[in-house]
């Protein structure tokens, strides 16, 4: 569903974990527009750029709710981990 917006792992030996990283260029804020590819959310504490625009953020619960909806059956947790 959101193949420029992160990569998936997984390990050779058999683990049942699947890790994903976000590409760089979608955790950034950008103009709104249609299409994306990816759910925005709005920028909380810069709603307006200089020229206008609307501001948003890649909505990472949104792409967390989707894979569990997909996956359904065969996904038993989704989380964030951060470093």
């Amino acid at each position: 569903m959101y193949p420029s917006t992160f990569v998936l792992f997984h390990s050779e030996h058999g683990s049942p974990v699947v890790g994903g990283i976000w590409h760089p260029s979608v955790e950034a804020s950008r103009a709104f527009k249609v299409g994306l590819g990816f759910p925005a959310r709005p920028v909380a504490d810069d709603a307006e750029a200089k020229d206008g625009k609307a501001k948003v953020v890649l909505d990472k619960r949104a792409v967390f709710r989707d894979i569990e909806r997909v996956g359904k059956g065969f996904v038993v947790k989704v989380e964030e981990v951060k470093r």
